[in-house]
C-alpha cells in the first residue's frame, strides 16, 4: 500500500491565501495569452492594437505584482510557474489540479530556500527605489498616512529585509555550502538587475505601494523570526570554520541590494527616450520586426487607454477547463 504523493500539490489543499493569489495569477496569465493570441492573429490595425497592448501591458504588471505578492505569502516559485503555464495554455484555476512541490530537505531543499530568500532581497530593494522613484513617500497625506505611520513601516520594512537576508546566510552556513555555490546563489548581474527594475517601474505606483505593504507587514516579520529560531535550535553544534566565516559565508548585506536597486533604477530611466510611455513601449516589443511596422508611431489618441480591471476581462479569455 502506498502513501500519498508528497511530490505535488492539490490546488484544493493550498492555504487560502496563497491559493487566491495563485488563482489571479493562472486567470491573468490566461488573459494574456488570450490578448496575445488576439495581436498575433487578426489584421493589423494599429488603433486596435495600441488598446490591446495596453490592455496586455496592465495585466502583465498585474500579473507580476500578484506572483511577487505569492511568494510573500509563502508559495513555492514551483507552483508559481505551473499556474503561470496552466494560465497560458488557457487551462483555469480548479481545485483538482495539481502543483508540484519544491524539494525542502537536504542539500538540494538548502539551496532552494536561500534562492528564495534572495529573490525577496532583490524584489524588496527593486520595490523600496521603485516607492522612492514614484515620490510615494512625499504624498502620504493624499493617502491618509501618517509620519508615525510610515515610519514605523519603513523600520518594519527594514528589520524585515534584515531578517531575510539574515535567515539566507544561516541556511547557507548550515548546509555548509562552498564559495562557489554561495557566489552563484548570490550573485546578480547588472543586467538582470536592470531587466528587474524596467518591469517594477511599468507597476502603477498604488501596486508598487501594495506589494511594498506586504512586505512592511508584521504577520511577514513574525513568520521570518519563527523560522530563524527554528534554524538557531538546528545550527546548534555545529561548527562554523574560518576566520571570517560569520560574515564571508553571508549574502550581501541589504545595503547592497539597495544600493544596486537603485543604480539599476537610474540605468533604465537614463536609457529612457524622453516622452516614451510603457504602452509606447510594450507596442514596440510587440510589433513584427521589420521596418515599415517599426517605424510607426502611436496617435496620441490612442496612447491611453484607461485604467483595465483584470476582472472584466474574465469573459473574454478563451479558456477550456484541463483535461
Amino acid at each position: 500500500m502506498t502513501g500519498p504523493d508528497v511530490s505535488v500539490t492539490r490546488a484544493a489543499q493550498v492555504p487560502p491565501e496563497q491559493a487566491s493569489l495563485l488563482r489571479e495569477i493562472q486567470h491573468l496569465a490566461a488573459v494574456g495569452a488570450e490578448l496575445t493570441h488576439q495581436l498575433n492573429h487578426s489584421d493589423v490595425d494599429y488603433s486596435a492594437m495600441t488598446r490591446t497592448v495596453g490592455q496586455q501591458s496592465q495585466i502583465d504588471q498585474h500579473r507580476a505584482c500578484a506572483e511577487i505578492a505569492a511568494r510573500i505569502a509563502g508559495a513555492p516559485d514551483t507552483w508559481i510557474a505551473r499556474v503561470r503555464r496552466l494560465g497560458e495554455q488557457g487551462h483555469q484555476w480548479h481545485a483538482d489540479q495539481l502543483l508540484p512541490n519544491p524539494v525542502t530537505s537536504g542539500r538540494r531543499g538548502a539551496i532552494t530556500q536561500i534562492a528564495a530568500d534572495i529573490r525577496h532581497l532583490i524584489d524588496m530593494a527593486a520595490l523600496a527605489a521603485a516607492r522612492q522613484h514614484h515620490a510615494i513617500r512625499n504624498s502620504v497625506d493624499e493617502q491618509g498616512n501618517s509620519a508615525d505611520s510610515e515610519n514605523v513601516d519603513s523600520r518594519r520594512f527594514d528589520r524585515n529585509m534584515f531578517e531575510i537576508w539574515i535567515r539566507a546566510g544561516r541556511i547557507a552556513q548550515s548546509a555548509g555550502l562552498t564559495g562557489h555555490e554561495r557566489a552563484r546563489l548570490w550573485s546578480v548581474s547588472d543586467k538582470d538587475w536592470t531587466h528587474h527594475l524596467a518591469q517594477v517601474l511599468r507597476f502603477a505606483p498604488t501596486d508598487v505601494e501594495a506589494v511594498w505593504q506586504r512586505y512592511a507587514s508584521p504577520e511577514l516579520g513574525q513568520q521570518v523570526e519563527i523560522s530563524l529560531n527554528d534554524l538557531r535550535h538546528h545550527m546548534l553544534g555545529i561548527a562554523i570554520s574560518g576566520p571570517h566565516a560569520e560574515t564571508e559565508q553571508l549574502p550581501p548585506p541589504p545595503s547592497v541590494f539597495v544600493s544596486r536597486a537603485h543604480h539599476a533604477l537610474h540605468t533604465v530611466i537614463e536609457h529612457q527616450p524622453p516622452g516614451t510611455s510603457a504602452i509606447h513601449t510594450a507596442i514596440t516589443d510587440a510589433l513584427p520586426d521589420n521596418p515599415a511596422t517599426r517605424a510607426w508611431e502611436p496617435e496620441p489618441e490612442c496612447e491611453d487607454t484607461g485604467p483595465v480591471d483584470p476582472g472584466s476581462l474574465r469573459g473574454n479569455a478563451a479558456v477550456d477547463p484541463e483535461p
